[in-house]
């Protein structure tokens, strides 16, 4: 009810682009289409959409990230088996004693620093 499919698509075709014209590839999108009263698989903190993916390219959850801003993100990454999580503040607040992220960080770009050692 946030916006249209539709209307998904196109910003997600825009942001592909910017992505591409910096050199980054992205491989696939995965979204939950499903209201969060439905009892889909795919809807965080359910780790459907991760086990697609992993199923997909044979990724290797446990040396794998997951960048997030909210818990949710965070219950999806480690019921799928990503641990190295980071939870990113980007004008959300939370209670980091409550969180199970492993890294909390205020800005995304402060995560290359983190990833690359």
């Amino acid at each position: 009810g946030y916006y249209s499919e539709g209307d998904f698509q196109k910003l997600n075709h825009w942001m592909n682009q910017q992505f591409r014209m910096n050199g980054i590839n992205i491989l696939s999108t995965y979204y939950c289409p499903h209201s969060p009263t439905a009892k889909c698989k795919c809807r965080k903190p359910k780790p459907g959409m991760f086990l697609k993916a992993q199923k997909k390219y044979n990724i290797n959850m446990k040396e794998s990230w997951l960048i997030g801003d909210k818990e949710d993100d965070i219950i999806a990454a480690n019921s799928s088996g990503i641990f190295k999580t980071i939870l990113v503040k980007s004008g959300h607040n939370f209670d980091e004693s409550k969180s199970d992220a492993k890294y909390f960080l205020k800005s995304i770009f402060d995560s290359i620093e983190l990833i690359s050692d």
